[in-house]
C-alpha cells in the first residue's frame, strides 16, 4: 500500500449518510446537513437564519435532497461542504488528503457557429452577442453577456435557437457559451 497516496472515498460519513463528490449532481457546488439530519445538494452557497424556528439551510434557488443521517445533528451549523475546485486539485495532486473528488481534465470544445448562422440569429435577435445551451439542452441566443445560474443562463434578452441544439448536445451547459466575434 502506498503510504503517500491516500484519498477518502466519502467526504462526509455519519450514521446512514455516505456522501462523495464523485456521485454529486453536476450542478451541485455545496452539500449541507441540517439539524434534523437531512443532507442536501445546493447550486449556490446556502445560509441559515438564526431567528427562524426551523434549524435548516436555505438558498434562493433551493436544494435537492441527498441523504439522511438517521438522527438529529447538533453540530449542523458546521456541516457545510464546498465542492473542491478542479484547479486546486490539479496543483496539489493526490498527495493532499483533503480532496475526495477526482476531476477529468479536458480541453473545452466549443461548437462552431458559422457566419451564416450568426447572420440569421442577428437578423431575428438584433445585437445578439452569444449563444449557449441550458441544462435541459435548449440553445438560446443572448444580446448581453448571460450569467450562469444553478440550472441555466440568465439574461434580459434571449431567443431560442433550436437548429443548434444537436451541435451543442455533447457539451456541458456551463462550457457551451459561444460569443460572436464579428468575423465568424
Amino acid at each position: 500500500m502506498n503510504q503517500y497516496k491516500t484519498t477518502k472515498k466519502w467526504f462526509f460519513k455519519r450514521g446512514n449518510a455516505r456522501v462523495s463528490w464523485k456521485h454529486a449532481p453536476e450542478w451541485a457546488l455545496f452539500f449541507t446537513v441540517d439539524k434534523s439530519g437531512r443532507g442536501d445538494w445546493w447550486g449556490e452557497k446556502p445560509h441559515h437564519d438564526p431567528f427562524y424556528y426551523y434549524e435548516i439551510w436555505e438558498s434562493d434557488t433551493g436544494g435537492a435532497r441527498a441523504c439522511h443521517v438517521g438522527y438529529p445533528c447538533d453540530d449542523w451549523q458546521t456541516l457545510i461542504f464546498e465542492r473542491p475546485h478542479p484547479f486546486i486539485h490539479l496543483l496539489l495532486g493526490d498527495i493532499h488528503t483533503d480532496f475526495s473528488a477526482s476531476f477529468e481534465v479536458r480541453t473545452p470544445c466549443k461548437p462552431l457557429v458559422s457566419a451564416e448562422e450568426w447572420a440569421a440569429i442577428r437578423l431575428l435577435l438584433p445585437g445578439a452577442q452569444s449563444v449557449a445551451k441550458d441544462l435541459s439542452g435548449l440553445v438560446y441566443a443572448f444580446c448581453e453577456a448571460p450569467v450562469p445560474l444553478t440550472y441555466n443562463w440568465q439574461a434580459l434578452s434571449c431567443m431560442r435557437v433550436p437548429v443548434l441544439e444537436d451541435r451543442f448536445a455533447d457539451i456541458p451547459w456551463r462550457e457551451s457559451l459561444v460569443e460572436y466575434d464579428g468575423d465568424a
